[in-house]
């Protein structure tokens, strides 16, 4: 987690020796877990997502308070509206909860309370236009697919995008010619093709059904699609929003830190909110990793390098070549690497359990490491432990983001993007990792400043459509692990509405894209133990793991694509 913008100072060594926790919050409260979700793509009210979110995993969940006994005034999993003194927007509230039964290995204390915050971003996009969609779509429409710049899964789309564009080009070109075309212009065109396409009747009727759509259309795609072309693009005048949006959670993310109220974070990102949450982890990271120092023999120092050497074997069982840049770090990269060895399944996924249990344990050592700003407390360094992407356009990054699956690649390679694990580098004893000995002191580690990964576990949960039925599932998502490394797990699941007029209708799977955190229902109390819980919905709670359940990250794993 980053410290505040000036720089931080490591507490002194008897300090830090003396201090394996953080620091309790203020009146001597346990440390919470605070939840940050980030919503997608629209106009959003503040709060609507964060809402739902929280009934879901919070409270439909009754494995969360077996055990807890009901107090006269409130139940265990009531929940109480507050006042967000951290985000510093009065349109916001903090959600926070009572306490939940202990977590496993932890039988005997008390049980852990959670506060929830929603990173609210839509008001920093309020003013897009439509030359802002028109531009990022005019740049995705003249894409060349022969040299591969249209990824296959979304070709059919593309194509009938430009069949559209075509059809509305043509109807508005033949509906201003129409009184030339009465005029005698059609008589010089009449044995020709063009005569007869322009001499069409049915012209002045498309014009007018194009029209009508069109003026819904353009508020809807400057709403909705116009901020994803505010903020994956970089054009100049996009560059204040993507600034803005980015400082927003960053300040969020350092309040909660320097609050020692808390000693984990877990970042939830829906849609647009994924590539948002991405950027924060990435862009915090190398703000906490200036002053992050692991002193030989700390406790750090055995988990950073525990972390890199189940790093180091993960990409091996993965199969890539050991000085390949898909392995090692290339800051001057130039070229895209292609192929792998077919990795096997079984060895996979158990060095990627691996792995993720030395994520989980180097993210504990940093929360009990402590830095302090100049004039300030001392906080935990990082409390980011655990990213989740929900319905990721992440999945077209090479589409939506670059202009290629080569040019994703490089800016993955030279970790201007975030890869799990790390990218890594050769270490002087020809070891790979990803820190490296503090140019100060030969002795102490110190990660390079894309290293979040190697203490963030992320989780990508999906419903991938078919190419050929984009309207099923959810076109938006899909797996990441190709692009963003092995140590992701991806969880594809097709989701299915089990009731309502789509159902009805036969189309149960049509455009899945929210429904994430929907479990059909609507009551603020425990669903009852023997009703069966949604696929997608066991998924999130075994993803957000509340209350760091070994079992729930063994599920998780197990399903991974």
């Amino acid at each position: 987690m980053p410290p505040a913008p000036n720089r931080a100072e490591p507490v002194e060594p008897a300090e830090a020796s003396a201090a394996t926790h953080p620091a309790p919050p203020p009146g001597g409260l346990d440390p919470k877990t605070a939840v940050v979700v980030i919503h997608g793509i629209g106009e959003q009210r503040p709060m609507e997502t964060l809402r739902g979110f929280v009934r879901t995993t919070w409270q439909h969940d009754s494995g969360l308070f077996e055990g807890v006994d009901p107090r006269p005034d409130f139940n265990p999993w009531d929940v109480w509206s507050k006042p967000d003194h951290i985000s510093g927007s009065a349109e916001l509230r903090r959600i926070t909860t009572a306490r939940a039964r202990p977590g496993s290995g932890a039988e005997g204390t008390r049980g852990r309370r959670f506060d929830f915050f929603e990173m609210h971003w839509a008001d920093i996009t309020a003013d897009n236009t439509w030359g802002d969609f028109f531009d990022w779509f005019r740049a995705l429409l003249c894409r060349n697919p022969v040299k591969g710049d249209v990824p296959p899964r979304v070709q059919w789309l593309w194509c009938l995008l430009w069949i559209a564009t075509i059809m509305l080009v043509l109807s508005s070109a033949a509906t201003a010619w129409l009184s030339w075309l009465k005029a005698g212009g059609l008589d010089l065109l009449a044995h020709t093709w063009l005569g007869a396409v322009l001499g069409w009747n049915g012209w002045p009727v498309i014009a007018a059904v194009v029209g009508l759509l069109s003026y819904g259309a353009k508020r809807v795609l400057t709403s909705f699609a116009g901020d994803v072309a505010r903020y994956v693009s970089a054009a100049p005048r996009n560059i204040r929003v993507r600034q803005e949006v980015r400082q927003r959670g960053l300040k969020l993310l350092r309040e909660l830190t320097e609050s020692n109220a808390y000693d984990r974070v877990i970042l939830v990102g829906h849609s647009l909110g994924s590539v948002i949450a991405h950027d924060l982890v990435l862009l915090a990271w190398s703000e906490a990793a200036r002053e992050l120092r692991a002193p030989p023999g700390s406790e750090l120092h055995l988990a950073i390098r525990a972390c890199e050497r189940a790093a180091d074997e993960l990409l091996d069982a993965a199969g890539y070549a050991k000085f390949d840049p898909g392995f090692e770090r290339d800051d001057h990269a130039c070229d895209c690497p292609i192929g792998r060895r077919v990795p096997d399944a079984a060895a996979l996924r158990q060095k990627r359990a691996a792995f993720r249990l030395a994520q989980r344990d180097l993210h504990r050592e940093l929360a009990a490491t402590r830095v302090r700003a100049p004039g300030g407390p001392a906080h935990a360094a990082w409390l980011i432990s655990d990213l989740i992407t929900l319905g990721s356009p992440l999945t077209h990054a090479e589409f939506l983001i670059a202009r290629t699956l080569c040019e994703l690649r490089i800016a993955v390679h030279t970790r201007e993007m975030l890869r799990c694990p790390p990218m890594l580098e050769v270490l002087p004893d020809g070891a790979f990792g990803f820190a490296f000995q503090n140019p100060r002191d030969s002795k102490t580690l110190q990660p390079h400043f894309a290293a979040a990964m190697g203490a963030v576990r992320w989780t990508n949960i999906c419903d991938t459509s078919p190419p050929w039925a984009f309207l099923m599932g959810d076109l938006v998502s899909g797996p990441l692990t190709r692009d963003f490394g092995p140590g992701l797990v991806d969880i594809d699941i097709p989701m299915r509405r089990p009731k309502g007029i789509l159902a009805t209708l036969g189309l149960a799977r049509g455009f899945t894209h929210l429904m994430y955190w929907n479990d059909f229902s609507r009551t603020s109390r425990p669903l009852p133990p023997n009703e069966p819980v949604p696929e997608h919905i066991q998924a999130l709670r075994d993803a957000l793991n509340y209350l760091d359940d070994p079992a729930a990250e063994q599920r998780l794993v197990a399903q991974a694509v």
